[in-house]
């Protein structure tokens, strides 16, 4: 199927068992409002770092520019409500309209948030861990591939896969426990299932382990040309295969045309769960809301001259970097 210019929105038939009422994800550290949850969830477009919201979305600073072109998660979320976010070699932790400096040096290929606040960091080969409240980055191993996957676990660790092997890395095994004993060497996309576990897809197999479970089971296959996934806080997943997003789910599990998908033409360069249900989208510079209403998504932010923004909330990052 071609690669739309818009999200196509295909039919009501057979909607997933997906509600409003979900679990919310740790993303940003939802707290309860009026019903529903207030979230703060940053994303990165073009040299611009938003945040999106319940109330909608804010330019935060600009001038970040990315050194990686493969690194996965330039922008991470911690489960306070920063952000911590890659601009060339250096790291900044972002709150609110407050830009600091965590380090410089770093040439990192992948990065996923921590269940604990802060991020881990592969660069160099060596993994770090970032605690932007304390100020500190400590450096957990080494030996790691530039060509690497990771997901938040739970307990202040994280999965990674590197080199086709699955480890789990903890506060108490910082090189890696071995989390599978199937290889897994052509991962496609990989991401926290939020309760502790995980999803993975690798070659055309969606996998899952729930937390402390070793050794993936085969969850469903089928999943040719995986481009990315996020969970849903439910105990499933969005998945977006050559342009179409699928919902997995306990009741849905293969990829199935007239079942589980939701729309085609996305080309997604960000996605993360909705703690008020449904799943962001950022397509081509636009970010979506896709929702049980707006399968296709509904514009959230769409990148133009005209965005009102507020000067206050525009921190000068290039004078920070060059300071």
């Amino acid at each position: 199927m071609a690669i739309l210019n818009q999200p196509l929105a295909l039919s009501d038939e057979h909607v997933p068992p997906l509600t409003d009422d979900m679990p919310p994800c740790h993303h940003g550290g939802p707290k309860e409002l009026g019903g529903r949850h207030c979230f703060n969830l940053y994303y990165r477009l073009g040299e611009e770092l938003h945040f999106v919201s319940e109330l909608g979305t804010t330019l935060v600073s600009q001038g970040w520019v990315d050194s990686n072109p493969e690194l996965t998660g330039s922008c991470v979320t911690t489960s306070s409500g920063a952000a911590l976010a890659m601009s060339k070699d250096a790291l900044y932790c972002v709150r609110g309209k407050d830009v600091t400096l965590c380090g410089q040096g770093y040439d990192a290929s992948c990065m996923a948030p921590s269940s604990a606040d802060g991020a881990f960091i592969i660069s160099r080969g060596n993994l770090y861990h970032v605690n932007p409240g304390r100020e500190v980055v400590d450096h957990w191993s080494s030996d790691w591939g530039d060509k690497c996957h990771m997901a938040r676990s739970t307990d202040n660790g994280v999965y990674i896969v590197c080199g086709g092997i699955l480890r789990l890395v903890t506060e108490g095994v910082k090189k890696g426990a071995h989390w599978s004993k199937e290889r897994h060497n052509c991962v496609k996309a990989m991401c926290d299932d939020g309760f502790g576990g995980i999803f993975l897809i690798s070659g055309t197999t969606l996998y899952q382990a729930w937390e402390g479970e070793q050794d993936p089971s085969k969850y469903s296959g089928g999943w040719y040309a995986a481009q990315m996934m996020t969970h849903d806080g439910a105990c499933g997943a969005w998945i977006v295969v050559r342009g179409q997003l699928y919902h997995v789910s306990r009741w849905q599990k293969e990829r199935d045309v007239n079942g589980n998908l939701w729309s085609c033409g996305w080309d997604p360069s960000w996605m993360s769960h909705c703690p008020n249900g449904g799943v962001y989208i950022l397509s081509r510079g636009v970010l979506y809301r896709v929702s049980i209403g707006a399968r296709c998504g509904e514009i959230v932010h769409k990148l133009g001259p005209n965005r009102g923004l507020s000067s206050d909330l525009q921190p000068n990052l290039r004078k920070l970097a060059a300071s």
